[in-house]
């Protein structure tokens, strides 16, 4: 887990340089809201930038409403059970005000996910990490055409599961040989041989 959370730190850090780079070419200053699911993902706040060029807030989504700033960055958009939908049971007290719960899976994540993109004026950066994305980012590629990006700027090839359409396609190994399978297994158990992906 240390070295995702060191992959999520390094991309917010290069993100809000790009931003202020950007603002300082413009000479107007950026406000930036690093906005995150939980208070433990202060974490992912650097603790050096550009202050002259980017304003930094970090706040919890829950916090941000209501409020506005030209870019946000929403770290740990992932399926883990920390991540972005989080996976933590509903409070019991919300249970009991709502017993038959929500069809909508997710419904109050979504809302919240809602809230994060349109706190931005400019610009929202989901950070996710490959192999451990979040349903909320497969949904906007799909359906939103997101174009996925790598730390260093490149375009990501990472391909959507063509039978659940939530998942992305992982590479896996077994004592067959390579393969390709849903992230979201085993909930969803397409499976697609690798060996054809490697020769080409």
């Amino acid at each position: 887990m240390l070295s995702e959370e060191r992959f999520i730190r390094a991309a917010v850090e290069r993100r809000i340089r790009e931003i202020a780079q950007e603002a300082a070419s413009f000479g107007k200053k950026a406000s930036v809201y690093l906005l995150a699911r939980y208070q433990k993902d202060r974490a992912f706040m650097p603790t050096e930038y550009d202050s002259q060029w980017a304003a930094v807030t970090f706040l919890t989504v829950h916090r941000s409403k209501g409020l506005e700033a030209d870019h946000v960055i929403v770290p740990r958009v992932t399926s883990e059970t920390l991540g972005f939908p989080s996976k933590i049971a509903d409070d019991p007290v919300l249970r009991l005000a709502m017993p038959t719960g929500e069809a909508f899976e997710f419904a109050e994540e979504r809302r919240l996910f809602y809230v994060a993109l349109t706190r931005a004026r400019l610009t929202a950066t989901l950070i996710t990490v490959q192999h451990m994305e979040s349903n909320f980012i497969s949904e906007l590629v799909k359906e939103q055409c997101l174009r996925v990006l790598k730390v260093d700027g490149t375009e990501d090839d990472s391909e959507i599961c063509p039978k659940c359409g939530k998942g992305f396609l992982r590479p896996r190994t077994s004592r067959f040989g390579p393969f390709l399978s849903c992230s979201t297994f085993p909930r969803c158990d397409y499976k697609r041989d690798g060996r054809k992906e490697r020769r080409s």
